[in-house]
Parts: structure tokens; C-alpha cells; sequence
């Protein structure tokens, strides 16, 4: 056990998580100036591996799900929860090898499991070595325990409007997974999307063997996304669109209704080049408003993070008015769901500075006209600072010593240095503060005085600045849900845009998709193996399946001939 330096926590931070180890934070959480002995620290939050919130220490293209799994007889409860994004959703699971097949797809970085269930523990152990697994009482699934977190966490009365009460075992696993988050978060709260509870049946079903081989996401060579599904067909330009395109390639749907609506937006896309183009110039303004926005929840975003959220909403209206010209239904919706939050918006264009500091208790964050307050209290430190400024010529000349300095340390404050050789022009009202091996340090009633006043404005000064920005922050979070519907609406749009990219670049052609017994494909090309070709190109092959006459078909060929690659 040991602490570092919080300007370097980062880096060290990083190296711990990646070894699937867990750091406590501890802060000071009362002020100097306050304490009659030692300044009070408390242990304010615990970073576990599913419990990320810190951009540098996530993957912008995928979830990092935590994961609280119940077991009753073989039946098993999945609930999801992505700390740094609000994604919360959870489904049933009839057996094993489907539990198993619904962990792989889902990007998860922590799991959490009663203690007594040893079968569950050997599971994770062989099947996925790589999640940290954390064991807790069995009694904390127990379904009227469970219901008991999870209302006090959310303050409601009922489960009902959490839509969390229709299965036991869902119940289950959220309250575990709650209770874990007041462990480890502390007094923090998580800023939840609403709970869906979805079926294995929404989309296709692609069992891990299936999502391993066909190298949809990673490949088996060393798990990077090279030479992937996923890196043909990723033209997205936010981390949110990304996300989206991530999880869609591995759970595809089903719904012919659905694809052809998706078909239909990425075929205007790929029709409409200018309103195309003009919406990815919108898109490349915007940065990843879910992680600001849980940043924000968990109070720990900074400046910087609200400026760029302010950036992203600015790009709204702008996007909205290229949308507009849209017909496919998808499109329409995008635009009229959009929500430019005009009033926020131009409160932190009132609020923040362009370029603010990464730390948040030490000023330099908001505008000056916004609070006159703080104008008040920069006029203050800054006419001291004048006065200062003038008093080392002012001295110089009065004392007739050229090599008169005024300076300022964070130790002794500020001061006026004179050489040895002067030593003898020092005036009366000159009071020793420090002495070094060729000069000497002074300080007069005057400087004293302009010193106390300085310090105390600065102090004032950044202690206005934090809660002005606290109150900023909380600003942002009352308009959680409106912020993380825009945040689904720009992934949406970016993922459709990025497939119409991939289909102008490749030459793909749109389906005719419906609820028929038949497979009837043309010129058939692997998507992946096309775009590592040689310039000879790829040779497409001809595929036909219907439950009527052609129901099997039977590949041959000599080795390296092509069959994976077709089957695939």
C-alpha cells in the first residue's frame, strides 16, 4: 500500500486498472484554515476496473460494462451497467452457454457475484480469466434486500417506474450491483439511462465461437480491432457513434421492419453526398457527451469537459438544419428529437473562458462580466498586484540600489530582496523576513498589508470560481435526460453515416430485405478480406438457400481454395 502525487495519479492509475487491481482516492475534504490539528481525509472513492469514469483510461470504441450476475437453479440474471456512459440495461438468460455467449458480446470489464455460488466463480475462472470477478454476501440478492437498495439509491417509492421489477432475478443482480456502486463511489451518484430490459431475442443470437471466428470486433491474432468487421465499416467520427456501431455489429437485427428503415437512411446518405458531408462536418465538432455527462454526475468533471460539451450543443442547431433535408423516416426522427438546450448553452458561453485549467479549485475558469462578485474581488487582487509592480522601481529609486528586486514565493510570501553590499541603506521601516548567503529579505508594513489583501482576494477568489462552478455542473446535470437522448440521436446519426461511408468506398449495393425462406446473394465479397486484396481483387461468389429446393449446399475445393472464406 502506498500513495503518489495527485498530479501523477493518472499514469499510475492507469497501469493498476490494467492489471485489474482496484485504487482507493483520498482527499482532503475539509480546509486547512479550518482544522485545529490534522486536515481530515477520507477515502472519497474507490476506481475499480468496471467503474472507469476517466477518459484517459477507457476505450473510446466500446462500453466498459460492469456486470452483476445471479443465478437461480439455470436460470441467470444479467444486469449491465456502464458507469461512464449511463448505459443500464439487463435481460434473462435460460441457460449457460447463453449467459456465456451474452458476456462475450458485451464489452465487460468487472463482474460481481454472490459468494456462495463456487460454480459461478470456476465459470468466470475458466471461461473469461481476464474479468475481475469481486464476491459479495449472498444475502445482498435476496429479492427484498435488493428492492430495498435500489429504491433508496434512486429515491422512489416503487420499482415500477424503474421498469427493473418484472423479473426476480433482475432484481437480484441490480441490487448488488447498486450496493457495489455505494461501496466504491462513495457518496458519488451515477447518472443512470433508463433500465431497459431486453431479450436475447431482440437481435441475432452470435454464440462466442461465432463472434471469435468471424473476427467481428477483434481479431484471434492479439485481439486488436486490425483486419476486423468493425475496421472496414468504421468511417464514425464521435466516440459515441463508435460505441453504437460496436455493439451493433454484434447483436444484428432481426426485425425486417428495422433494417429496411436503417437501409433506407444509409441508402440517402449515400445518395445525398452534400448533406452527407455537411452533417460529418457537424459531427467532427462533438466530443463524447456521455462521459462528460456521467463526469459530471460523479462531480468530477472539469472545466474543460463543460467547454466541450458547450462545443458539441453549438454543433446542434447545425446538424439539425442539414437534417432537415433528410426524407428516410430514421433521419426525420434525428431531427425532430434534437434538443440544442439554448438556454444552457449560452450559460456556459457566458460562463467559462476558452482555454481553462484542468484543475478546478484554483480559478482561472470563469469569464469576467458573468459574476459580479468575482469582478469585484479580480479588481481587488489585481490593483494590489499594480501597486506591487511599481513599488520595486519605486524602492530602487528612493534607496539609490539598482539590484532591488520585489518577488513573491508560495513560502514566505512576497518580499524585497537587497544585496549584502547594500545591507547598509536598509531604512527603519524595513522588517528582516529571510536571509540567504548574498542577500537579504525584507518586508514593510505597506507590502504586508497589500500581501494579506491579495491573498485573501485570491483565496476568495478561487473559492467563488469552484462554487460557481459547481453550480455550472449542476446546471448540466439537470438536463441528464435531454443530454443523453441528443447523445443516442448524434450516435445514431454518425453510425448511419459511417455505413453509407463504407458502402460509397466499397461499392456495397442495398439489400432487399423481408420476411422470406430465401437467400439469394449476387457477386458475394467478404468485407474483409476484399479490402486486403491485391489489386487482382476479389472473386464473388454466388449464394442461394430456400426452405423449398435448395436447402443444402455442399463447398469443395483444394486447400487455401476459398471455402472458410465463403462459409464466412
Amino acid at each position: 500500500m502506498c500513495g503518489i502525487p495527485y498530479h501523477a495519479a493518472s499514469n499510475y492509475i492507469r497501469k493498476i486498472i490494467s492489471k485489474s487491481q482496484s485504487v482507493a482516492i483520498c482527499e482532503q475534504v475539509e480546509s486547512p484554515s479550518d482544522s485545529k490539528g490534522l486536515v481530515k481525509r477520507e477515502v472519497v472513492r474507490v476506481i475499480t476496473p468496471g467503474t472507469v469514469i476517466e477518459d484517459d483510461l477507457l476505450k473510446g470504441e466500446s462500453n466498459n460494462f460492469l456486470l452483476s450476475l445471479y443465478r437461480d437453479k439455470e436460470k441467470y440474471g444479467l444486469i449491465f451497467l456502464d458507469v461512464s456512459t449511463g448505459d443500464f440495461m439487463g435481460c434473462s438468460a435460460p441457460s449457460a452457454s447463453m449467459m456465456e455467449s451474452e458476456i462475450s458480446r458485451m464489452p465487460v470489464r468487472e463482474a460481481v457475484i454472490s459468494e456462495g455460488d463456487k460454480e459461478l466463480k470456476e465459470f468466470f475462472q475458466t471461461r473469461f480469466p481476464s474479468i475481475p470477478v469481486t464476491l459479495v454476501d449472498s444475502w445482498y440478492f435476496t429479492v427484498p434486500k435488493a428492492s430495498d437498495l435500489i429504491k433508496d439509491y434512486f429515491s422512489v417509492g416503487t420499482l415500477k417506474g424503474l421498469e427493473i421489477d418484472s423479473l426476480p432475478e433482475d432484481v437480484s443482480s441490480s441490487g448488488r450491483l447498486v450496493a457495489y456502486l455505494k461501496d466504491t463511489q462513495k457518496k458519488n451518484r451515477a447518472l443512470f439511462k433508463k433500465f431497459r430490459l431486453y431479450s436475447l431475442e431482440d437481435g441475432m443470437m452470435l454464440d462466442r465461437n461465432a463472434q471469435e471466428n468471424l473476427e467481428l470486433v477483434k481479431n484471434q491474432q492479439d485481439s486488436s480491432k486490425k483486419n476486423t468487421l468493425f475496421e472496414v465499416l468504421d468511417y464514425t467520427d464521435t466516440a459515441m457513434g463508435r460505441r453504437l456501431l460496436h455493439s451493433s455489429i454484434l447483436r444484428p437485427l432481426t426485425d425486417s421492419v428495422k433494417i429496411r428503415q436503417r437501409l433506407n437512411a444509409v441508402e440517402e446518405l449515400l445518395r445525398e453526398t452534400d448533406l452527407s458531408m455537411q452533417a460529418g462536418e457537424s459531427l467532427k465538432g462533438m466530443s463524447d457527451m456521455e462521459r462528460i455527462l456521467a463526469r459530471a454526475g460523479f462531480g468530477s468533471c472539469n472545466a474543460r469537459d463543460l467547454l466541450n460539451l458547450k462545443e458539441t450543443l453549438q454543433a446542434i442547431p447545425g446538424l439539425i438544419r442539414v437534417l432537415k433535408a433528410g426524407e428516410a423516416e430514421l433521419l426525420k426522427n434525428i431531427t425532430t428529437q434534437l434538443d440544442p438546450l439554448i438556454e444552457l448553452t449560452d450559460e456556459l458561453e457566458k460562463a467559462l473562458k476558452e482555454s481553462p485549467p484542468l484543475t478546478v479549485k484554483e480559478g482561472g475558469i470563469v469569464k469576467k462580466g458573468y459574476s459580479p462578485d468575482l469582478d469585484e474581488l479580480i479588481e481587488i487582487s489585481s490593483g494590489d498586484k499594480k501597486w506591487i509592480s511599481t513599488l520595486e522601481e519605486t524602492e530602487k529609486k528612493r534607496l539609490g540600489i539598482p539590484t532591488l528586486k520585489v518577488g513573491y514565493n508560495r513560502i514566505h510570501g512576497y518580499y524585497i530582496e537587497i544585496t549584502k553590499a547594500h545591507i547598509d541603506k536598509i531604512p527603519d521601516d524595513y522588517h528582516r523576513k529571510q536571509t540567504l548567503v548574498n542577500s537579504e529579505r525584507y518586508i514593510t508594513e505597506e507590502l504586508k498589508m497589500r500581501e494579506d489583501s491579495i491573498l485573501g482576494a485570491e483565496e476568495r477568489k478561487a473559492a467563488l470560481e469552484y462554487k460557481l462552478f459547481t453550480e455550472l455542473r449542476e446546471k448540466v446535470t439537470f438536463h441528464t435526460d435531454s443530454l443523453q437522448k441528443n447523445a443516442s440521436l448524434i450516435a445514431l446519426i454518425d453510425f448511419l453515416r459511417s455505413l453509407s461511408l463504407a458502402a460509397q468506398r466499397q461499392g456495397y449495393i442495398k439489400p432487399s430485405v423481408g420476411d422470406y425462406d430465401e437467400i439469394d446473394i449476387k457477386d458475394g465479397r467478404h468485407p474483409v478480406v476484399e479490402v486486403n486484396m491485391p489489386v487482382s481483387g476479389f472473386i464473388p461468389n454466388d449464394t442461394k438457400l430456400n426452405s423449398a429446393t435448395e436447402q443444402v449446399m455442399i463447398i469443395t475445393g483444394p486447400n487455401m481454395a476459398g471455402k472458410s472464406t465463403y462459409l464466412k
